[in-house]
Protein backbone atom coordinates (compact mmCIF):
# COMPACT_ATOMS: atom_id res chain seq x y z
CA UNK A 1 0.00 0.00 0.00
CA UNK A 2 2.50 2.63 1.05
CA UNK A 3 4.70 1.22 -2.49
CA UNK A 4 1.87 2.21 -3.91
CA UNK A 5 1.86 6.16 -2.50
CA UNK A 6 4.98 6.50 -2.75
CA UNK A 7 4.69 5.99 -6.81
CA UNK A 8 1.39 7.72 -6.87
CA UNK A 9 3.85 10.61 -5.21
CA UNK A 10 6.21 10.25 -7.93
CA UNK A 11 4.27 10.24 -10.79
CA UNK A 12 2.93 13.66 -9.84
CA UNK A 13 6.03 15.20 -9.22
CA UNK A 14 7.22 14.07 -12.81
CA UNK A 15 4.17 15.25 -14.68
CA UNK A 16 4.46 19.02 -12.46
CA UNK A 17 8.19 18.82 -13.86
CA UNK A 18 6.80 17.88 -17.80
CA UNK A 19 4.29 20.97 -17.14
CA UNK A 20 7.09 23.18 -16.27
CA UNK A 21 9.02 22.27 -18.88
CA UNK A 22 6.53 22.65 -21.97
CA UNK A 23 5.81 26.48 -20.38
CA UNK A 24 9.00 27.21 -19.63
CA UNK A 25 9.61 25.75 -23.13
CA UNK A 26 6.46 27.37 -25.13
CA UNK A 27 7.58 31.43 -23.26
CA UNK A 28 11.88 30.67 -24.83
CA UNK A 29 9.55 29.76 -28.34
CA UNK A 30 7.76 32.42 -28.29
CA UNK A 31 10.32 34.83 -26.99
CA UNK A 32 12.28 33.59 -30.18
CA UNK A 33 9.60 34.57 -32.81
CA UNK A 34 9.06 38.00 -31.40
CA UNK A 35 12.47 38.79 -31.55
CA UNK A 36 12.44 37.40 -35.55
CA UNK A 37 9.28 39.24 -36.24
CA UNK A 38 9.91 42.19 -34.05
CA UNK A 39 13.16 42.90 -34.80
CA UNK A 40 14.86 40.64 -37.61
CA UNK A 41 12.39 41.23 -39.93
CA UNK A 42 11.62 45.05 -39.90
CA UNK A 43 15.72 45.67 -40.04
CA UNK A 44 15.87 43.33 -43.19
CA UNK A 45 13.09 44.79 -44.79
CA UNK A 46 14.28 48.40 -44.61
CA UNK A 47 18.00 47.19 -45.62
CA UNK A 48 16.45 46.14 -48.51
CA UNK A 49 14.42 49.21 -49.27
CA UNK A 50 17.52 51.20 -48.95
CA UNK A 51 19.44 48.98 -51.28
CA UNK A 52 17.69 51.26 -54.18
CA UNK A 53 17.88 47.92 -56.20
CA UNK A 54 15.51 47.45 -59.21
CA UNK A 55 15.12 45.25 -61.77
CA UNK A 56 15.41 41.12 -61.62
CA UNK A 57 17.58 41.57 -58.05
CA UNK A 58 14.99 44.16 -56.71
CA UNK A 59 12.18 41.64 -57.49
CA UNK A 60 14.13 38.39 -55.55
CA UNK A 61 15.31 40.81 -52.54
CA UNK A 62 11.59 41.90 -52.36
CA UNK A 63 10.32 38.27 -51.76
CA UNK A 64 13.44 37.47 -48.67
CA UNK A 65 10.90 38.90 -45.64
CA UNK A 66 8.23 36.61 -46.98
CA UNK A 67 10.56 33.31 -47.60
CA UNK A 68 11.97 34.81 -43.60
CA UNK A 69 8.24 34.56 -42.19
CA UNK A 70 7.40 31.44 -44.27
CA UNK A 71 10.64 30.10 -42.59
CA UNK A 72 9.59 31.24 -38.96
CA UNK A 73 6.02 29.38 -39.74
CA UNK A 74 7.62 26.19 -40.67
CA UNK A 75 9.80 26.47 -37.75
CA UNK A 76 6.82 26.72 -35.44
CA UNK A 77 5.03 24.10 -37.27
CA UNK A 78 7.89 21.60 -36.56
CA UNK A 79 8.33 22.44 -33.26
CA UNK A 80 4.83 21.93 -32.64
CA UNK A 81 4.98 18.55 -34.37
CA UNK A 82 7.85 17.71 -32.45
CA UNK A 83 6.69 18.38 -29.09
CA UNK A 84 3.18 16.72 -29.70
Amino acid sequence: MFGLLEKLKNALKNRRKRGASLIDNLLGFMVLIIIAVAVALPVITNTIHNSNLTGTAGTILSYVPLMIVIGIFMLAVSWVRVRA
